[in-house]
Formats: structure tokens, sequence, C-alpha cells
């Protein structure tokens, strides 16, 4: 539990983790360049459909344009948790190798300093998410087009809300587990082999997302839209193209919350250890023993 003192030395070290991202040149490039190509695939078929002679032949364009805006939703969801949760393994895998963090460990513990770089650095991606929900604002208030496909979206404020959600629960249980990964090795390649791993369930979620968007009330969508490790994504992409039942997606975040709860606990043993371990790369069975230290 995060006492006062504790809470201000977390909001020390977020803070100067979210400048440090923001204030990057790529941030910005990223942050604008992204959301202009991701216009540009949602609108072709609308600008397409528009041309047609005939009204009728426009609705199945639009159509198609809606599920193009919902399968980019969920694309942009699965980038942001994949993207920002590699940059908190490899923002303590530098801090790391250069010993900074021994510098920082005077002043703060090992869980404050995992706590501070998960919120400092998902905050920065929100900011960039947020800075593409304001485009995609822009847009559909400007472009007739842009508001037939948004709005042959289900639910669109709905949607949004789901969006901030799955991406902060998802990226809290991705980031948690890069965060350990990074204390753990000495190297990027050192992790590869294990980040392969932590990355199975998000490549398992991209290759159910065709059959959850065709199908989203098959038994397959539901029970793999409930799995805490794929649900960030499966069950935003059901969301986002059919009514849920409002009991689903209440269990499917009490699930994945919970899960967070727990991956960030088993994950800061791990970092407690190590933060601080050099030279040696650790094996599976070493970082399961270090699971059962206080």
């Amino acid at each position: 539990m995060l006492t006062a003192p504790r809470a201000r030395i977390v909001k020390i070290i977020a803070k100067r983790e979210y400048l440090q991202r923001v204030r990057t040149r790529a941030f910005v490039i990223m942050t604008i360049f992204t959301p202009a190509l991701l216009v540009t695939l949602m609108m072709l078929p609308v600008i397409l459909g528009a041309r047609s002679a005939h009204r009728e032949a426009a609705t199945l364009p639009v159509l198609l344009s809606a599920a193009l805006v919902a399968s980019v939703m969920v694309l942009v969801l699965f980038m942001s948790v994949l993207s920002w949760g590699v940059m908190v393994m490899r923002g303590v895998l530098e801090e790391k190798s250069s010993r900074v963090t021994e510098v920082m460990l005077c002043s703060a513990s090992a869980d404050e300093l995992m706590m501070g770089k998960i919120a400092g650095i998902g905050a920065a991606g929100l900011t960039q998410v947020s800075v593409w929900i304001g485009f995609a604002a822009i847009a559909t208030a400007e472009s007739p087009g842009a508001r037939a496909a948004f709005g042959a979206v289900h639910s669109g404020t709905a949607v949004l809300a789901a969006f901030v959600l799955f991406y902060i629960l998802g990226y809290a249980l991705y980031s948690a587990v890069f965060a350990a990964m990074g204390a753990a090795f000495n190297s990027v390649d050192e992790a590869q082999q294990y980040t392969f791993v932590a990355l199975l369930p998000l490549l398992a979620a991209t290759v159910l997302i065709t059959p959850v968007l065709t199908a989203p009330y098959s038994t397959l969508s539901i029970v793999s839209s409930m799995i805490p490790f794929l649900s960030p994504v499966l069950m935003f992409a059901r969301i986002a193209i059919v009514p849920v039942p409002a009991w689903q997606v209440i269990l499917c975040a009490l699930l994945l919350a919970i899960t967070v709860v727990l991956a960030i606990e088993a994950c800061a043993r791990i970092y407690r250890v190590g933060i601080l371990m050099y030279g040696k790369r650790p094996t599976a069975r070493e970082m399961m023993r270090w699971l059962r230290y206080s």
C-alpha cells in the first residue's frame, strides 16, 4: 500500500519518466505521423463510396469503413500496449547497464522505482493516445464521411471509455512483466527469449481478432475475451463492433484488474532482486525462487 511519502516519491519518478519521453523528437514525430496514416486508411473507403453515382452503392463502403474504424482502434490499442510496455523494459535495462539505478536506490526503493517508471511511461502513452483521439474528433467534426464511419461504430462514447479502460489495464499488466524482465537481465539480447514468451498472449490476440470481429457472439469470442492476457484487445474488439452484455464487460474488467494486481506484486519481487544483479543471466528456476522472496 502506498503511504503519502511513498506516493510522493513515485510521483516524482513518474514525472521524470513522463517528461523524458514526451520531450523527445521521436515522440512528436510518431504522435503526428501515425494518426495521419490511420486517417488515410479509414477515409479511403468513404472517399471511394462518395464517388458512387447511386446513394445505395455508398452504403457498403460506409459499413466497410465502420468495420475498418473498429479494426484500426483495436490495432492502436494493441500497438500502444506493446510499444510502451517494451519501452518500460528498455528503460529499466538502460538504467541498470549504466548503473544509474544504484544511485536512484539511495533515494527510493525498488518498488517505488518500478511503479514510478510504469506510471510515467504509461502517462506518456496515454498522452499520445489522447492526441490521436483529438485528431479523430477534429476529423469527425469536419468530414461528413468520417461522421458516417464513426456513427456506424457501435456506441461511440462507450467505445472511447472502453478504449481508455482497457489501455490502462492492459498496459499495467504487460508493463509490469516487461519491467521485471528488464530488471532480471543485463541486455535486450539476453531478454529476447523471454520477451517472445511474454508477447505470445498478444500474438494470440492478433490471431483471434478476425474471428472475434466476424463472430463476436460465438463461444470462442466470449471465452477468449475473458482471458486476462487477451481481454485488453479482444474484449475491446467486441465492444467496438456489437453491444456486449454488461455482465461480461464487468466480469472481464474485474478479472483483468485482479490479474494486474497479482502480476505487479509478482513482478515487483523479481524487480527487487534482479535490479542489482549484474553479469549473470538468471535461469527460469532462479526467477521462480525470487518470487518467493518477501
